[in-house]
């Protein structure tokens, strides 16, 4: 059985600098809306990136993953309507 984690580790320098890029934001702005989206792209993101690098599409996997990028959407989506409805009760 392969690496799913590439030879360089570019993956997982590219996700800590997505995150790090959004705790930025975060932090310059005070605005913490955009943790929400980058947390929950983060799980599609790693997703799709560990598919892609794995090179192996086997059905199982290609489902898992849909599952995941689906759940992630929904998470974002979750999380963006709550933190409406509790921006407007403030």
């Amino acid at each position: 059985m392969g690496t799913v984690i590439d030879s360089h580790f570019l993956a997982l320098t590219a996700i800590v600098r997505y995150q790090f890029f959004f705790f930025v934001i975060t932090a310059l702005l005070k605005f913490d809306k955009v943790t929400d989206f980058a947390g929950s792209t983060n799980f599609i993101i790693l997703a799709v990136l560990t598919l892609e690098l794995k090179r192996s599409w086997h059905f199982r996997q290609v489902v898992l993953t849909l599952l995941v990028v689906i759940w992630g959407l929904h998470l974002g989506l979750f999380l963006l309507i709550r933190r409406g409805h509790e921006l407007l009760l403030e």
